[in-house]
């Protein structure tokens, strides 16, 4: 017996030996790859890697965020997807104990189910409006065409979230897709299923929180205008939701 368990004391060892050893070569790597301290990571560093590095180094950054990883084979097919994806693409891979996407040059973890969203409100004034889920959608005053002209608010438009097919007009530029929009001023596929999106009689974006105010409501010159301002509601449990107020 005393054999056996000094055996066993020495296994021990070991494998205490081999996880510092790995936390040394991955600790400068993954330092270097995080957007900032255990946040989101650069594909781009990750791509960088051989192979078994890439694998150790995403295996690190789940368990360091409490998800559990995927299985080998799953982890080494999603490294692949992510590192060859195209920039406009936003991959994911899913396991019944995580999520992660990738958008533009960084991998998120994201909530395994995803927040449930209201039906449509009919909004009335100025004064803020909170959704569970969605967040609190307010006005900010401003002037000329950043803003919303406040007589739309004063006669009531229904809020929504983001639907296929949605475009809007920002002053001074040609009607485009809300997904292009987005897409340029870098908001990840996520968030945006969770702006509430004020529009009018037919159903059409009057302004978007983050993006603008369609042309045929703005403002204009210096006059009075309410520009739209999100707060997100509470993050879910995930920890790169990064749902930033818009």
């Amino acid at each position: 017996w005393p054999g056996a368990v000094q055996a066993v004391n020495g296994r021990a060892n070991e494998a205490g030996a081999d996880r510092e050893a790995r936390g040394l070569l991955l600790a400068p790597r993954l330092e270097a790859a995080l957007l900032e301290q255990d946040g989101p990571m650069r594909v781009s560093c990750l791509a960088a890697e051989p192979p078994v590095i890439q694998c150790l180094m995403l295996r690190e950054w789940l368990r360091s965020g409490g998800i559990r990883p995927p299985g080998r084979r799953r982890l080494e097919a999603s490294i692949a997807a992510f590192v060859r994806a195209a920039p406009d693409r936003a991959p994911e891979m899913s396991w019944p104990e995580g999520r992660v996407a990738r958008f533009g040059d960084q991998l998120y973890r994201l909530p395994v189910v995803w927040p449930s969203v209201p039906d449509n409100e009919v909004v009335k004034g100025p004064e803020p409006r909170t959704w569970p889920g969605l967040g609190t959608l307010s006005w900010r005053p401003d002037a000329g065409q950043a803003g919303l002209v406040p007589t739309w608010l004063d006669a009531g438009v229904t809020a929504r979230v983001m639907r296929p097919g949605d475009r809007l007009q920002i002053p001074g530029r040609p009607r485009r897709a809300l997904k292009s929009l987005f897409r340029q001023a870098g908001i990840p596929p996520w968030p945006r299923r969770h702006l509430p999106t004020p529009v009018d009689a037919v159903d059409q974006p009057l302004a978007v929180p983050g993006i603008g105010v369609d042309a045929r409501a703005a403002a204009s010159g210096d006059a009075v205008a309410l520009a739209p301002v999100r707060a997100p509601a509470e993050r879910p449990a995930a920890t790169d939701w990064h749902d930033s107020q818009t």
